[in-house]
């Protein structure tokens, strides 16, 4: 089993793996390939940034990542496998992203696609979806509470 799967961590309203016994929405291997893409290009982050801010993300650690290449592209700093690594090192994070050798393993990811910007947009329909299903669970919820009133629902 990969740390990726391990590291797993939804922000997305404190949802669970599974809700109604079906997995939430996630695009693992493109998030895997789009991060790839960018350690070893980081000229494809503006790009990808115009459809991805970072909440996106499924993965705790690919928010992480990708939060960490934001940061040194607004601060104009070089962006490659080492200068990220070494950036996690300073914030404390590497070893919860699953260290430097899974840097390394997403830029071999990187490979399995030129058409980066696709996966880009399949990680963002995901996360749509996501939200949708949290949504649906708050009114269902409030459905079920007597407490909230009907204008409010």
């Amino acid at each position: 089993m990969s740390r990726t799967k391990e590291a797993t961590d939804k922000r997305d309203a404190g949802l669970s793996d599974y809700v109604f016994g079906k997995v939430q929405p996630q695009a693992i291997p493109s998030e895997e390939i789009v991060l790839g893409t960018v350690l070893m290009r980081p000229d494809r982050y503006d790009e990808l940034s115009e459809v991805l801010s970072g909440p996106e993300f499924y993965v705790a650690a690919h928010q992480l990542i990708w939060e960490a290449v934001a940061a040194m592209r607004n601060a104009q700093k070089s962006v490659d496998l080492v200068t990220v690594a070494e950036y996690l090192i300073k914030q404390g994070k590497l070893d919860e992203i699953g260290g430097g050798y899974y840097l390394t393993e997403l830029t071999i990811r990187a490979g399995l696609s030129w058409r980066v910007i696709d996966h880009a947009y399949v990680i963002k329909e995901r996360y749509v979806r996501r939200q949708a299903v949290a949504l649906g669970l708050q009114l269902t919820r409030m459905g079920y509470e007597d407490t909230t009133e009907l204008g409010e629902l």
